[in-house]
């Protein structure tokens, strides 16, 4: 079956047709070292996806997505092309060196447009979207941005070294890490408690976890039970506007190092 003609950037790098079905792991490696043997040699998977944004005839902005687990979207342009919105609240955050990760959204959401059929004005959906497409969409982000060995980092320092060895945002590799790691939540915040703000976190974040990341940095909590499960918590400075990163792990008895 003929699933019909896939964007401009999949067919510059040889992947012509959109998918009907969702690629397994070794086929979506695959694909990503496609896109960068295309970016050239010593180009970084953020200046790749830069790229992809233009070739890929990509409208993106940022936008208010509310405080749903929702944090990006893409749809068909009426005039060709796509739209592609990520979280303002992750822009803002990348913006203002707080790492944000807007990058690993967007490159999640040019991931998506390999589903579409680009022979029709505007764009049209080849399968409805499912977990199993989100998966392969976030691998496709986690490779593209920070690398086959990015995934298991799960200390605040790994995390910064790993994020200034790719080019990619703390929470790019934060993201990426949360695919191999589902228990380790990374979160990013700032101010002090009991006015504390959550800038990003790599996860959704139950409302009981923030009264308890007041105590935390207020000292009182080392390591807590929070939503049945034990957690402990590591953090440190990574940028100089006073965000601080804390890696929480929900494994008993293990205390990320920092």
């Amino acid at each position: 079956m003929s699933w019909g003609r896939g964007p401009e950037w999949a067919r510059q790098v040889g992947m012509a047709a959109a998918l009907g079905s969702v690629p397994g792991e070794a086929e979506t490696r695959e694909r990503v070292e496609r896109v960068r043997a295309w970016a050239g040699p010593g180009t970084t998977g953020y200046e790749a996806l830069r790229r992809l944004l233009v070739v890929g005839d990509f409208q993106a902005w940022a936008g208010d997505l509310g405080t749903g687990r929702v944090e990006g979207f893409l749809t068909g342009s009426s005039t060709g092309g796509f739209l592609l919105c990520v979280s303002r609240r992750a822009a803002e955050a990348a913006q203002a060196g707080l790492g944000g990760p807007s990058d690993f959204l967007c490159a999640h959401e040019v991931a998506h447009s390999l589903f579409y059929d680009c022979s029709t004005v505007p764009v049209a959906r080849m399968r409805v979207a499912d977990r199993e497409e989100e998966a392969f969409c976030d691998r496709f982000a986690g490779l593209l941005l920070v690398g086959e060995d990015g995934g298991g980092v799960v200390t605040p320092l790994q995390l910064r070294e790993r994020a200034q060895a790719c080019g990619a945002s703390v929470g790019a590799v934060a993201y990426w890490a949360r695919v191999s790691r589902p228990g380790v939540l990374v979160v990013a915040v700032r101010g002090v408690a009991p006015r504390l703000e959550v800038v990003w976190a790599n996860g959704e974040m139950a409302p009981a976890m923030l009264t308890w990341l007041q105590a935390v940095v207020r000292g009182r909590a080392g390591a807590a039970e929070a939503e049945g499960r034990r957690l402990t918590w590591a953090p440190v400075k990574v940028s100089c506007r006073g965000a601080r990163l804390l890696v929480i792990s929900a494994s008993p008895g293990t205390r990320p190092g920092g």
